[in-house]
């Protein structure tokens, strides 16, 4: 079921065309991390975006099991908001010659995309939980959590590799 605006007569309706567009965003995340881990010349960063990619499988799960409950069926709504994302952050990373800046330009990209989803993903547990969906919003959390933690490791990487990019030339 795809929806539009004019389908937005209540919050479940509401609710459910988020998550169609949130599973967008993870299965374009999906396959934009392989290049980006490509780019990537610090070991630390490439082993978080590949753990990453294997929590965004399980995201992808979670999400398709919320619709296949409520729908019946996974569809995908295209969300232009990761696409743009991901486009401006792939332009950016991959003009970058020095390494240690590229890698900065990585977690920079990566945190905004984080930050995007966690507060996506904190939306759509409060509707599941307005909505009386506690197992959905008990799955929505455990992402939340997984999406924080991403986070958390980022910045940590940001301040180390940050230092190495300020000398670069």
């Amino acid at each position: 079921m795809k929806f539009s605006s004019a389908n937005f007569d209540s919050l479940r309706n509401l609710y459910l065309s988020q998550v169609q567009k949130l599973l967008s965003s993870e299965q374009q995340i999906a396959a934009a991390l392989p290049g980006f881990l490509g780019l990537t010349s610090d070991a630390q960063l490439r082993q978080l975006l590949e753990t990453h990619l294997e929590e965004t499988a399980g995201h992808i799960w979670r999400l398709e099991q919320i619709l296949k409950d409520s729908l019946g069926e996974a569809t995908a709504v295209r969300s232009r908001v990761m696409a743009a994302m991901l486009g401006e952050s792939g332009g950016l990373v991959s003009g970058i010659a020095d390494s240690s800046v590229r890698d900065a330009a990585i977690i920079a990209a990566a945190q905004q995309i984080e930050q995007f989803e966690i507060a996506c993903y904190g939306t759509l547990r409060h509707f599941a939980r307005v909505l009386g969906e506690t197992a959905q919003a008990q799955l929505l959390d455990q992402t939340i959590q997984e999406e924080g933690r991403a986070d958390h490791v980022l910045t940590g990487l940001a301040g180390r590799m940050n230092a190495y990019a300020r000398f670069a030339a």
